[in-house]
């Protein structure tokens, strides 16, 4: 691709050992002061529709270094960034095994389900389990369940897709900005029952980048499959003024019946419709957020009608079967979610913590497991309700000698966490400058 040498308004520039970043102005240009010396790794990103750039720069005392970066629109991706430790790290430095996959990786594989979009991936130790496409549920390193906690957006997503096998989660991957799996020792930094692995839906770009675009923009993206006559699609748009930023998006997608070798497997339909909406201000030091998701499902259960036996007493409701067995037809469930989100965050909050990050979640789920019989009538054989309060709150310490690191307090079911990482031991400052990224 030929290269323009156009300036890029917006883009931010991290190190990414000290999590500090900045963006870059109407020329292109961007500017770090207070860089202890050191090597560090600098990187810098604009969207999902361009590739990131990253460098090596050691800075001694006194020192002052230029950095230029060059991205482009390409749909070869190379470097991602990990944002499941609190702490982004490029995938190769990630001390944890991670893999991520952004937009364009999710666009080409469409799917109604996260175990769907992540089946198959070789060599990730990830399959799915499924009783259908829409209970899809990622099964990493052999364990499921409980073993595997889902977020979106670095919280659960107070759903009941581990507390049985045809139990699934409402999030389209269509609507996502990345997917990301971490393994190993990272996940437990979230919760003790993530031992086997944590998968994280991100959403757009205001989840991963506490700035506010300037001005409007947009997305929009359809899918479709022939196999089981997929269709769906989702749009978004980001509307940025000032400090203030707003932004909403929808998506949908339904599915038929799978075809197979075998014949079509009935009841595998599935249909996913999603929405969400919010506004945030992003000040110098203070940040603050406010988001309202909805989402509603159907999906039905291959097989179900002949695991179960039924009788009248088990179909109240369908009157037509009075007097005699009822004949099962099939078990749809219908699950839907009011998600209401808050977030804040403040830098440079004292001389002992640089940073402090709040969120606040409330989820309200509603599960129905529906059984249709043969003549039409239906009923609900078991229904689920569930609301849950999360809070996440992330201290930064300062660093300061040999001190620093996080003190991260969460609570989800009684769960608190506690982690650290290492400092550098430096106090001198430096700075590192750049133009046209």
């Amino acid at each position: 691709m030929r290269e323009s040498n156009e300036p890029l308004h917006g883009a931010s520039v991290m190190i990414t050992e000290l999590g500090k970043s900045t963006f870059t102005d109407d020329e292109g240009h961007y500017e770090l002061d207070g860089i202890p010396p050191g090597t560090y790794t600098v990187l810098s990103h604009l969207d999902s529709l361009f590739t990131e750039a990253s460098q090596k720069v050691t800075l001694t005392a006194g020192a002052e270094v230029t950095l230029n970066f060059t991205l482009a629109i390409h749909e070869q991706h190379y470097e991602v960034t990990v944002t499941a430790g609190d702490k982004p790290q490029t995938t190769f430095e990630s001390f944890q095994s991670a893999n991520s996959y952004d937009a364009y990786d999710l666009a080409q594989s469409p799917s109604s389900s996260i175990g769907e979009a992540l089946d198959q991936k070789v060599g990730t130790g990830i399959a799915k389990r499924s009783f259908g496409p829409g209970s899809s549920r990622p099964i990493i390193r052999g364990f499921d369940g409980d073993r595997v906690l889902v977020m979106q957006d670095g919280i659960r997503t107070g759903s009941l897709s581990s507390q049985s096998g045809d139990h699934g989660e409402l999030i389209n991957p269509a609507q996502l900005e990345r997917l990301e799996v971490v393994k190993g020792p990272g996940t437990l930094l979230y919760s003790g029952n993530a031992m086997g692995g944590t998968v994280n839906a991100i959403s757009r770009h205001h989840a991963l980048h506490q700035h506010a675009h300037q001005g409007l923009r947009g997305f929009a993206q359809g899918s479709g499959g022939s196999n089981n006559g997929l269709g769906g699609g989702s749009a978004g748009f980001e509307y940025g003024f000032k400090k203030w930023m707003l932004w909403g998006q929808g998506s949908a997608v339904r599915t038929g019946d799978y075809s197979s070798p075998v014949g079509t497997i009935f009841n595998s339909r599935t249909r996913l419709a999603n929405g969400g909406a919010g506004f945030g201000w992003f000040g110098d030091k203070h940040h603050f957020s406010f988001d309202l998701q909805s989402d509603d499902g159907n999906y039905g259960v291959p097989f179900a009608q002949q695991l179960e036996a039924h009788s009248n007493e088990a179909s109240e409701g369908a009157d037509d079967h009075a007097g005699e067995e009822a004949e099962l037809d099939r078990v749809a469930l219908q699950s839907s979610r009011q998600n209401y989100r808050f977030e804040y965050s403040v830098d440079d909050l004292s001389k002992a913590f640089a940073s402090f990050d709040l969120k606040l979640n409330y989820t309200d789920w509603t599960h129905k497991e529906v059984e249709f019989f043969e003549g039409g009538s239906s009923a609900v054989g078991t229904r689920f309700d569930q609301g849950q309060f999360i809070y996440r709150g992330v201290f930064q310490q300062a660093k300061r000698g040999i001190l620093g690191g996080q003190f991260d307090s969460g609570a989800s079911a009684a769960t608190t966490q506690v982690t650290g990482e290492e400092a550098c031991l430096q106090r001198r400052s430096e700075r590192i400058r750049g133009l046209r990224p």
